[in-house]
Protein backbone atom coordinates (compact mmCIF):
# COMPACT_ATOMS: atom_id res chain seq x y z
CA UNK A 1 0.00 0.00 0.00
CA UNK A 2 1.05 3.49 -0.62
CA UNK A 3 2.23 5.82 2.26
CA UNK A 4 -0.54 7.63 3.58
CA UNK A 5 1.58 10.89 4.52
CA UNK A 6 1.72 13.96 2.16
CA UNK A 7 5.08 15.71 1.84
CA UNK A 8 5.40 19.42 1.17
CA UNK A 9 6.31 18.67 -2.10
CA UNK A 10 3.57 16.33 -3.26
CA UNK A 11 0.94 18.96 -1.86
CA UNK A 12 3.01 21.51 -4.07
CA UNK A 13 2.22 19.82 -7.46
CA UNK A 14 -1.38 18.37 -6.27
CA UNK A 15 -1.96 22.45 -5.79
CA UNK A 16 -0.80 23.08 -8.81
CA UNK A 17 -2.94 20.71 -10.78
CA UNK A 18 -6.26 21.50 -8.87
CA UNK A 19 -5.73 24.54 -10.03
CA UNK A 20 -5.30 23.49 -13.48
CA UNK A 21 -1.93 24.91 -14.88
CA UNK A 22 -0.79 24.30 -16.91
CA UNK A 23 -3.30 22.10 -17.74
CA UNK A 24 -2.00 18.99 -16.28
CA UNK A 25 0.70 18.72 -19.06
CA UNK A 26 3.88 17.63 -16.63
CA UNK A 27 7.49 18.52 -17.75
CA UNK A 28 10.62 17.11 -16.00
CA UNK A 29 11.58 13.71 -14.07
CA UNK A 30 10.77 15.22 -10.79
CA UNK A 31 7.15 16.27 -11.69
CA UNK A 32 6.22 13.28 -13.70
CA UNK A 33 7.80 11.26 -10.06
CA UNK A 34 5.21 13.09 -7.58
CA UNK A 35 2.42 13.02 -10.14
CA UNK A 36 2.75 9.04 -9.87
CA UNK A 37 3.37 9.18 -6.23
CA UNK A 38 -0.03 11.57 -5.98
CA UNK A 39 -1.74 8.89 -8.66
CA UNK A 40 -0.47 5.70 -5.97
CA UNK A 41 -2.48 7.74 -3.76
CA UNK A 42 -5.50 7.72 -5.47
CA UNK A 43 -5.30 11.71 -5.67
CA UNK A 44 -4.51 11.90 -9.42
CA UNK A 45 -4.12 10.03 -12.54
CA UNK A 46 -1.35 9.99 -15.34
CA UNK A 47 -1.54 9.12 -18.87
CA UNK A 48 0.73 9.92 -21.60
CA UNK A 49 -0.32 10.52 -25.54
CA UNK A 50 1.72 11.11 -28.47
CA UNK A 51 4.85 11.52 -25.57
CA UNK A 52 3.27 14.27 -23.59
CA UNK A 53 2.73 13.12 -20.04
CA UNK A 54 -0.37 14.82 -18.53
CA UNK A 55 -1.90 14.49 -14.76
CA UNK A 56 -5.43 15.21 -13.84
CA UNK A 57 -6.32 15.53 -9.92
CA UNK A 58 -9.70 12.83 -8.96
CA UNK A 59 -12.35 13.97 -6.64
CA UNK A 60 -10.45 12.86 -3.76
CA UNK A 61 -7.53 15.62 -5.13
CA UNK A 62 -9.48 17.89 -5.30
CA UNK A 63 -11.09 17.09 -1.52
CA UNK A 64 -7.77 17.07 -0.22
CA UNK A 65 -6.63 20.57 -1.10
CA UNK A 66 -10.08 21.73 -0.01
CA UNK A 67 -9.76 20.06 3.55
CA UNK A 68 -6.19 19.09 4.36
CA UNK A 69 -7.06 15.71 4.50
CA UNK A 70 -8.24 12.57 2.56
CA UNK A 71 -12.30 12.01 2.15
CA UNK A 72 -14.14 9.78 4.27
CA UNK A 73 -13.68 5.97 3.23
CA UNK A 74 -11.17 6.61 1.40
CA UNK A 75 -8.81 4.26 3.05
CA UNK A 76 -11.19 1.53 3.50
CA UNK A 77 -10.41 -1.73 3.17
CA UNK A 78 -12.45 -1.67 -0.43
CA UNK A 79 -10.35 0.76 -1.34
CA UNK A 80 -7.16 -0.49 -0.60
CA UNK A 81 -8.25 -4.34 -1.90
CA UNK A 82 -9.17 -2.33 -5.29
CA UNK A 83 -5.86 -0.15 -4.79
CA UNK A 84 -2.98 -1.11 -7.70
CA UNK A 85 0.13 0.57 -6.82
CA UNK A 86 2.32 1.92 -10.27
CA UNK A 87 4.88 -0.35 -11.31
CA UNK A 88 7.76 1.50 -13.29
CA UNK A 89 8.38 0.03 -16.92
CA UNK A 90 11.44 -2.37 -17.23
CA UNK A 91 13.34 -2.61 -20.08
CA UNK A 92 13.82 -6.56 -19.80
CA UNK A 93 13.36 -8.54 -23.24
CA UNK A 94 9.90 -9.91 -23.41
CA UNK A 95 9.26 -13.85 -24.36
CA UNK A 96 6.05 -15.38 -25.84
CA UNK A 97 4.72 -17.69 -23.62
CA UNK A 98 3.10 -20.69 -25.70
CA UNK A 99 -0.46 -21.37 -25.48
CA UNK A 100 -1.82 -24.84 -25.34
CA UNK A 101 -5.14 -24.97 -26.59
CA UNK A 102 -7.10 -26.77 -29.35
CA UNK A 103 -6.98 -23.94 -31.88
CA UNK A 104 -5.04 -23.30 -34.83
CA UNK A 105 -2.26 -20.91 -34.27
CA UNK A 106 -3.91 -18.19 -36.85
CA UNK A 107 -7.48 -18.80 -35.35
CA UNK A 108 -5.76 -18.70 -31.80
CA UNK A 109 -3.96 -15.34 -32.96
CA UNK A 110 -7.52 -13.89 -33.86
CA UNK A 111 -9.13 -14.69 -30.49
CA UNK A 112 -6.59 -13.02 -28.69
CA UNK A 113 -7.14 -10.18 -30.88
CA UNK A 114 -10.84 -10.29 -30.25
CA UNK A 115 -10.29 -10.86 -26.43
CA UNK A 116 -7.56 -8.16 -26.36
CA UNK A 117 -10.18 -5.38 -27.83
CA UNK A 118 -8.63 -5.73 -31.78
CA UNK A 119 -4.70 -5.30 -29.91
CA UNK A 120 -2.02 -8.02 -28.47
CA UNK A 121 1.46 -6.81 -27.55
CA UNK A 122 4.31 -8.91 -29.04
CA UNK A 123 8.51 -9.54 -28.37
CA UNK A 124 9.83 -7.81 -30.84
CA UNK A 125 12.72 -10.27 -31.26
CA UNK A 126 10.08 -12.96 -31.99
CA UNK A 127 8.66 -10.66 -34.97
CA UNK A 128 9.63 -13.14 -37.80
CA UNK A 129 6.91 -15.38 -36.54
CA UNK A 130 3.85 -13.31 -35.77
CA UNK A 131 4.90 -11.71 -40.15
CA UNK A 132 4.60 -15.32 -40.70
CA UNK A 133 1.62 -15.96 -38.79
CA UNK A 134 -0.22 -12.89 -40.14
CA UNK A 135 0.31 -13.92 -43.67
CA UNK A 136 -1.25 -17.11 -42.60
CA UNK A 137 -4.53 -15.88 -40.97
CA UNK A 138 -4.53 -13.22 -44.20
CA UNK A 139 -4.00 -16.49 -46.91
CA UNK A 140 -6.88 -18.33 -45.32
CA UNK A 141 -9.53 -15.79 -44.80
CA UNK A 142 -9.14 -15.70 -41.18
CA UNK A 143 -9.08 -11.42 -41.10
CA UNK A 144 -12.94 -10.07 -41.34
CA UNK A 145 -14.00 -8.68 -44.43
CA UNK A 146 -12.81 -4.77 -44.35
CA UNK A 147 -9.91 -5.58 -42.09
CA UNK A 148 -6.44 -6.05 -42.06
CA UNK A 149 -3.78 -7.19 -39.24
CA UNK A 150 -0.81 -4.84 -38.53
CA UNK A 151 2.11 -5.16 -36.86
CA UNK A 152 3.40 -1.34 -35.21
CA UNK A 153 5.91 -0.22 -32.71
CA UNK A 154 4.81 -0.47 -28.49
CA UNK A 155 5.71 1.34 -25.72
CA UNK A 156 9.49 0.30 -26.28
CA UNK A 157 12.18 -0.95 -28.72
CA UNK A 158 11.26 -4.66 -27.13
CA UNK A 159 8.06 -4.45 -27.54
CA UNK A 160 5.39 -4.51 -30.97
CA UNK A 161 1.96 -4.59 -30.99
CA UNK A 162 -0.34 -6.46 -33.61
CA UNK A 163 -3.26 -4.54 -34.50
CA UNK A 164 -7.15 -5.67 -36.09
CA UNK A 165 -7.97 -2.05 -38.02
CA UNK A 166 -9.78 -1.39 -41.31
CA UNK A 167 -8.35 -2.11 -44.12
CA UNK A 168 -7.10 1.83 -45.45
CA UNK A 169 -8.06 3.14 -48.77
CA UNK A 170 -5.11 2.55 -50.40
CA UNK A 171 -5.54 -1.47 -49.65
CA UNK A 172 -8.04 -1.60 -52.71
CA UNK A 173 -7.19 1.44 -54.85
CA UNK A 174 -6.94 0.29 -58.20
CA UNK A 175 -2.82 1.03 -59.09
CA UNK A 176 -2.15 1.92 -63.11
CA UNK A 177 0.62 -0.07 -64.32
CA UNK A 178 4.12 0.71 -65.02
CA UNK A 179 5.80 -0.34 -68.56
CA UNK A 180 8.85 -2.62 -68.95
CA UNK A 181 10.63 -1.79 -72.07
CA UNK A 182 12.24 -4.47 -73.64
CA UNK A 183 15.00 -2.91 -74.40
CA UNK A 184 17.12 -0.38 -72.60
CA UNK A 185 16.26 2.88 -74.64
CA UNK A 186 16.99 6.18 -73.27
CA UNK A 187 17.51 5.15 -70.02
CA UNK A 188 17.61 7.68 -66.80
CA UNK A 189 21.04 9.53 -66.08
CA UNK A 190 21.24 7.01 -62.67
CA UNK A 191 20.66 4.10 -64.41
CA UNK A 192 23.14 5.13 -67.01
CA UNK A 193 25.27 5.27 -64.21
CA UNK A 194 24.33 1.87 -62.44
CA UNK A 195 24.78 0.31 -65.82
CA UNK A 196 28.08 1.96 -66.77
CA UNK A 197 29.72 0.59 -63.21
CA UNK A 198 30.15 -3.17 -63.76
CA UNK A 199 31.39 -3.49 -60.01
CA UNK A 200 27.08 -3.37 -59.22
CA UNK A 201 24.40 -5.48 -60.34
CA UNK A 202 26.92 -8.33 -60.58
CA UNK A 203 25.14 -10.84 -62.02
CA UNK A 204 24.54 -12.76 -65.59
CA UNK A 205 23.81 -10.91 -68.49
CA UNK A 206 20.55 -11.73 -69.25
CA UNK A 207 19.48 -11.02 -65.56
CA UNK A 208 21.68 -7.72 -64.75
CA UNK A 209 20.01 -6.47 -67.99
CA UNK A 210 16.33 -7.63 -66.95
CA UNK A 211 17.30 -5.59 -63.54
CA UNK A 212 19.23 -2.52 -65.60
CA UNK A 213 14.88 -2.39 -67.21
CA UNK A 214 13.11 -2.95 -64.16
CA UNK A 215 15.11 -0.21 -62.03
CA UNK A 216 14.24 2.37 -65.08
CA UNK A 217 11.10 1.77 -65.26
CA UNK A 218 10.79 2.87 -61.25
CA UNK A 219 13.17 5.87 -61.90
CA UNK A 220 10.90 7.17 -65.17
CA UNK A 221 7.63 6.58 -63.27
CA UNK A 222 8.81 8.00 -60.37
CA UNK A 223 10.43 11.17 -62.41
CA UNK A 224 6.69 11.56 -64.11
CA UNK A 225 5.51 12.08 -60.90
CA UNK A 226 7.58 14.86 -59.82
CA UNK A 227 9.95 13.11 -57.43
CA UNK A 228 13.72 13.22 -57.50
CA UNK A 229 15.65 10.82 -58.75
CA UNK A 230 19.22 10.22 -58.44
CA UNK A 231 21.76 7.65 -57.85
CA UNK A 232 23.22 6.97 -54.22
CA UNK A 233 26.14 8.32 -53.22
CA UNK A 234 28.52 6.19 -51.50
CA UNK A 235 29.18 7.07 -47.78
CA UNK A 236 32.34 8.21 -46.36
CA UNK A 237 34.97 5.10 -45.71
CA UNK A 238 33.22 3.22 -47.87
CA UNK A 239 34.37 2.52 -51.52
CA UNK A 240 30.40 2.25 -53.23
CA UNK A 241 27.52 3.44 -52.27
CA UNK A 242 24.59 1.10 -50.82
CA UNK A 243 21.58 0.64 -53.29
CA UNK A 244 20.82 1.28 -56.49
CA UNK A 245 18.92 4.04 -56.71
CA UNK A 246 17.56 7.22 -54.30
CA UNK A 247 13.55 8.26 -54.65
CA UNK A 248 12.82 11.45 -52.82
CA UNK A 249 9.46 12.32 -52.45
CA UNK A 250 9.19 15.70 -50.64
CA UNK A 251 11.94 15.67 -48.12
CA UNK A 252 11.82 11.93 -47.74
CA UNK A 253 14.41 10.18 -49.52
CA UNK A 254 14.43 6.16 -49.73
CA UNK A 255 17.02 3.93 -51.39
CA UNK A 256 15.80 1.14 -53.83
CA UNK A 257 18.23 -2.35 -53.23
CA UNK A 258 17.69 -4.49 -55.89
CA UNK A 259 19.51 -8.15 -55.91
CA UNK A 260 18.86 -11.85 -57.26
CA UNK A 261 17.54 -14.68 -55.10
CA UNK A 262 19.02 -17.53 -54.30
CA UNK A 263 17.98 -21.53 -55.15
CA UNK A 264 18.98 -23.76 -52.25
CA UNK A 265 20.24 -27.32 -53.62
CA UNK A 266 21.92 -30.56 -51.61
CA UNK A 267 25.57 -29.94 -51.72
CA UNK A 268 27.37 -33.02 -53.48
CA UNK A 269 30.65 -33.44 -51.63
CA UNK A 270 33.74 -32.96 -53.35
CA UNK A 271 36.66 -35.44 -53.12
CA UNK A 272 38.30 -33.18 -51.02
CA UNK A 273 35.85 -32.88 -48.70
CA UNK A 274 35.08 -36.39 -48.07
CA UNK A 275 38.68 -36.90 -47.59
CA UNK A 276 38.97 -33.89 -45.17
CA UNK A 277 36.27 -35.14 -43.44
CA UNK A 278 37.81 -38.75 -43.17
CA UNK A 279 41.33 -37.34 -41.96
CA UNK A 280 39.37 -34.49 -39.02
CA UNK A 281 36.65 -35.67 -36.86
CA UNK A 282 35.96 -32.06 -36.60
CA UNK A 283 35.55 -31.17 -40.29
CA UNK A 284 32.06 -30.57 -41.78
CA UNK A 285 30.65 -30.82 -44.98
CA UNK A 286 27.60 -28.26 -45.78
CA UNK A 287 24.09 -29.82 -47.02
CA UNK A 288 23.08 -26.95 -48.87
CA UNK A 289 24.64 -24.87 -51.68
CA UNK A 290 23.31 -21.50 -52.90
CA UNK A 291 22.85 -20.37 -56.69
CA UNK A 292 22.04 -17.52 -58.18
CA UNK A 293 17.92 -18.56 -58.91
CA UNK A 294 17.63 -15.55 -61.61
CA UNK A 295 14.57 -14.60 -59.60
CA UNK A 296 15.14 -10.42 -58.70
CA UNK A 297 14.16 -8.88 -55.38
CA UNK A 298 13.56 -4.99 -54.70
CA UNK A 299 14.21 -3.92 -51.26
CA UNK A 300 13.38 0.18 -49.65
CA UNK A 301 16.34 0.77 -47.26
CA UNK A 302 14.61 3.51 -45.30
CA UNK A 303 11.53 3.85 -43.23
CA UNK A 304 9.04 1.76 -41.24
CA UNK A 305 7.05 -0.61 -43.63
CA UNK A 306 3.21 -0.01 -44.60
CA UNK A 307 2.40 -2.16 -46.77
CA UNK A 308 5.63 -4.70 -47.46
CA UNK A 309 9.32 -4.42 -47.03
CA UNK A 310 10.31 -6.18 -50.00
CA UNK A 311 8.98 -7.21 -53.47
CA UNK A 312 10.36 -10.04 -55.55
CA UNK A 313 9.65 -12.47 -58.55
CA UNK A 314 7.34 -15.62 -57.40
CA UNK A 315 6.25 -18.32 -58.92
CA UNK A 316 3.24 -16.94 -59.91
CA UNK A 317 4.16 -13.12 -60.08
CA UNK A 318 6.71 -11.50 -61.79
CA UNK A 319 8.67 -8.73 -60.62
CA UNK A 320 7.38 -6.34 -63.40
CA UNK A 321 3.80 -6.54 -62.11
CA UNK A 322 4.62 -5.10 -58.76
CA UNK A 323 6.38 -2.44 -59.45
CA UNK A 324 2.74 0.23 -59.07
CA UNK A 325 2.85 -1.21 -55.71
CA UNK A 326 6.88 -0.54 -55.19
CA UNK A 327 6.33 3.20 -56.02
CA UNK A 328 3.07 2.95 -53.72
CA UNK A 329 5.30 2.07 -50.64
CA UNK A 330 7.94 4.99 -51.27
CA UNK A 331 4.60 7.30 -51.44
CA UNK A 332 3.29 5.87 -48.30
CA UNK A 333 6.29 5.82 -46.21
CA UNK A 334 6.93 9.41 -47.54
CA UNK A 335 3.01 10.62 -46.24
CA UNK A 336 3.98 8.61 -42.61
CA UNK A 337 7.11 10.41 -42.57
CA UNK A 338 5.69 13.60 -43.16
CA UNK A 339 2.70 12.89 -40.97
CA UNK A 340 5.30 11.83 -38.19
CA UNK A 341 7.22 15.01 -38.88
CA UNK A 342 4.28 17.10 -38.26
CA UNK A 343 3.86 15.39 -34.97
CA UNK A 344 7.17 15.81 -33.72
CA UNK A 345 6.31 19.95 -34.48
CA UNK A 346 2.92 19.54 -32.81
CA UNK A 347 5.10 18.53 -29.99
CA UNK A 348 7.68 20.89 -29.63
CA UNK A 349 5.55 24.01 -30.36
CA UNK A 350 3.29 22.33 -26.92
CA UNK A 351 6.67 22.33 -25.18
CA UNK A 352 7.66 25.67 -26.01
CA UNK A 353 4.14 27.10 -25.40
CA UNK A 354 4.17 25.22 -21.92
CA UNK A 355 7.90 26.61 -21.46
CA UNK A 356 7.01 29.81 -22.32
CA UNK A 357 3.95 30.11 -19.72
CA UNK A 358 5.96 28.31 -16.96
CA UNK A 359 8.94 31.07 -17.83
CA UNK A 360 6.49 33.87 -17.90
CA UNK A 361 5.41 32.82 -14.17
CA UNK A 362 8.48 32.48 -13.00
CA UNK A 363 9.74 35.77 -13.82
CA UNK A 364 6.64 37.11 -11.87
CA UNK A 365 7.67 34.66 -8.78
CA UNK A 366 11.07 35.52 -9.11
CA UNK A 367 10.20 39.75 -8.92
CA UNK A 368 7.69 39.20 -6.25
CA UNK A 369 10.39 36.96 -4.02
CA UNK A 370 12.55 39.90 -4.80
CA UNK A 371 10.45 42.74 -3.63
CA UNK A 372 9.43 40.65 -0.52
CA UNK A 373 13.30 40.18 0.01
CA UNK A 374 13.44 43.74 0.10
CA UNK A 375 10.47 44.19 2.30
CA UNK A 376 11.73 42.23 4.81
CA UNK A 377 15.11 43.71 4.60
CA UNK A 378 13.37 47.22 5.32
CA UNK A 379 11.50 45.56 8.35
CA UNK A 380 14.79 44.32 9.79
CA UNK A 381 16.49 47.83 8.93
CA UNK A 382 13.73 49.64 11.27
CA UNK A 383 13.55 47.13 14.07
CA UNK A 384 17.38 47.60 14.30
CA UNK A 385 16.83 51.75 14.15
CA UNK A 386 14.21 51.63 16.72
CA UNK A 387 16.87 49.21 18.96
CA UNK A 388 19.28 51.52 18.36
CA UNK A 389 17.17 54.85 19.75
CA UNK A 390 17.33 53.41 22.72
CA UNK A 391 20.79 53.09 22.63
CA UNK A 392 21.59 56.45 21.53
CA UNK A 393 19.35 58.20 24.10
CA UNK A 394 21.80 56.97 26.78
CA UNK A 395 24.69 57.40 24.71
CA UNK A 396 23.49 61.26 24.77
CA UNK A 397 23.24 61.42 28.46
CA UNK A 398 26.42 60.13 29.23
CA UNK A 399 28.14 61.89 26.84
CA UNK A 400 27.03 65.37 29.05
CA UNK A 401 28.30 64.03 32.04
CA UNK A 402 31.44 63.59 30.73
CA UNK A 403 34.69 65.81 30.97
CA UNK A 404 35.18 68.27 28.36
CA UNK A 405 38.58 65.78 27.56
CA UNK A 406 36.60 62.66 26.49
CA UNK A 407 33.71 64.61 25.19
CA UNK A 408 34.97 65.53 21.58
CA UNK A 409 35.74 62.35 21.09
CA UNK A 410 32.55 60.73 22.50
CA UNK A 411 30.69 63.13 20.62
CA UNK A 412 31.88 62.16 17.36
CA UNK A 413 31.25 58.74 17.54
CA UNK A 414 27.91 59.51 18.79
CA UNK A 415 27.32 61.76 15.54
CA UNK A 416 28.16 58.85 13.77
CA UNK A 417 26.12 56.46 15.42
CA UNK A 418 23.23 59.07 15.14
CA UNK A 419 23.77 59.31 11.11
CA UNK A 420 24.55 55.66 10.99
CA UNK A 421 20.83 54.93 12.59
CA UNK A 422 19.31 57.56 10.15
CA UNK A 423 20.61 56.01 7.05
CA UNK A 424 19.48 52.08 8.16
CA UNK A 425 16.13 53.41 9.03
CA UNK A 426 14.07 52.63 5.55
CA UNK A 427 10.98 55.24 6.94
CA UNK A 428 13.44 58.25 6.27
CA UNK A 429 13.72 57.86 2.60
CA UNK A 430 11.32 57.73 -0.20
CA UNK A 431 8.89 54.67 -0.13
CA UNK A 432 8.39 52.86 -3.82
CA UNK A 433 8.27 49.66 -5.16
CA UNK A 434 12.08 48.74 -5.62
CA UNK A 435 13.25 48.45 -9.19
CA UNK A 436 12.90 44.74 -11.09
CA UNK A 437 16.09 42.64 -10.72
CA UNK A 438 17.94 41.39 -14.24
CA UNK A 439 15.94 38.54 -14.83
CA UNK A 440 18.98 36.34 -15.34
CA UNK A 441 18.98 32.56 -16.03
CA UNK A 442 20.25 32.06 -12.28
CA UNK A 443 17.72 34.06 -11.04
CA UNK A 444 14.38 32.76 -12.62
CA UNK A 445 15.72 28.81 -12.09
CA UNK A 446 14.41 28.32 -9.15
CA UNK A 447 11.03 29.39 -10.29
CA UNK A 448 11.20 27.02 -13.47
CA UNK A 449 9.35 23.61 -12.01
CA UNK A 450 11.96 21.54 -12.99
CA UNK A 451 12.52 22.70 -16.69
CA UNK A 452 15.89 24.26 -17.87
CA UNK A 453 15.84 28.18 -17.82
CA UNK A 454 17.56 28.59 -21.03
CA UNK A 455 15.34 27.49 -23.37
CA UNK A 456 12.51 24.95 -23.85
CA UNK A 457 13.26 20.74 -23.83
CA UNK A 458 14.53 19.98 -27.14
CA UNK A 459 13.55 17.17 -29.34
Amino acid sequence: MAERTMNARQMEVLGWLVAGCPDGVMIGVSHKTTAVALQNRRLATVSKRKGVWKAEPTDAGRYFVEHGEYPAGHWSATAESAFVPFTPATHTRPTREPKVTGLRPADQLMADLAAGGGEIKIPANEIGYWENLILSATRHKKVPDGKRLKIAMGADRYERLIRLEHRPDWMTVELDPIQVADALRGPHPAVVALRDDKQRLQMKRGVRARALRILDAIAQAAAARGYAVAAPKAEQGYRHAKGHLVITIGKHPNTIVMDELNDRVSHEPTRQELERKARYSWSTIPKYDYLPSGRLRIKLDRGWHVRQESFSDTKTINLEDRLPHVLQELELRAAADEARERERELERDARKRQWEQIHDEAVVQAREHHRAGVLLAQVEGWHEAHRLDAYLNAMEARVTRLGSGDRKAAEEWMAWAQNYRQRIDPLSRELCLPPDPQFSAEVIAPFMRGLSPYGPPAG
